[in-house]
């Protein structure tokens, strides 16, 4: 098997004379269901702006309950500022800023 792409795990395609045993998958992604990766920053505004202008959606969380402002940024909930996004594969990334 060989990686394709992030998150991706290729192998060969399973045939008509394949057994249930032997037959691989064409292609499985992994992601987590988790944030798997925190960048601090200084400015979450301006790192939530500079994400935004490359085209990284900010907002993935659209509970009202969740406590996210417009941009996605999450403030003053008992704990840091946290803005989360999604890298290519789907993984749950953020940028937080070390308080």
């Amino acid at each position: 098997m060989s990686a394709s792409r992030p998150g991706t795990i290729s192998g060969p395609t399973p045939t008509a004379s394949s057994s249930s045993s032997d037959e691989a998958l064409d292609s499985v992604t992994l992601r987590a269901g988790f944030t798997v990766l925190n960048l601090v920053v200084a400015d979450i505004d301006e790192a939530v702006s500079e994400l935004n202008a490359a085209g990284v959606v900010t907002k993935i969380y659209t509970d009202p309950d969740f406590g996210t402002d417009g941009r996605g940024i999450s403030r003053g909930s008992g704990g840091p500022d946290i803005a989360w996004f999604r890298d290519p594969a789907g993984n749950i990334l953020s940028v937080i800023v070390d308080s």
